[in-house]
């Protein structure tokens, strides 16, 4: 006759996948970045922070790219934004004095945070300023 053959494996496996996303990044300048994900945040209150933060890393903290990007992104998630209302003559004129007051900071980023902010100058300027802020750290390169 034959003889049966008993498999005694204990096979246990442990799936431990402790990754709460934390993602360690080696940079000395944390407390800047965090500045600027702070500043756009202000900017971009519908967008989620880990987004801009991706974003920011992705330009290598260029705030205005990274504004350029978060304003793309918005563009295509039409549904969650309420639609700018269409310029009108006080927004040229407003632009311009935002051109006058924050030279070093593009004309189409104005224009976009003013539209974003419904052409309310008031949170216009304090969002610009807070960009301002930033970008001054990052005048080096």
């Amino acid at each position: 006759g034959g003889g049966g053959g008993g498999d005694d494996g204990d096979g246990k496996h442990e799936y431990g996948y402790g990754d709460d996303g934390g993602v360690g990044c080696a940079s000395d300048s944390d407390n800047t970045r965090e500045n600027k994900v702070n500043s756009l945040s202000n900017v971009f209150e519908t967008v989620d922070r880990t987004l801009i933060a991706d974003i920011l890393r992705n330009h290598r903290g260029d705030v205005e790219r990274a504004c350029n990007s978060l304003l793309e992104i918005k563009g295509e998630n039409k549904e969650a934004v309420v639609p700018p209302p269409q310029p009108s003559e006080t927004i040229w004129r407003d632009l311009e004095s935002l051109k006058e007051m924050f030279p070093d900071l593009e004309e189409d980023v104005l224009y976009s945070i003013l539209l974003w902010n419904k052409c309310d100058m008031n949170t216009t300027i304090d969002a610009c300023l807070a960009m301002k802020h930033t970008g001054e750290a990052n005048k080096g390169g």
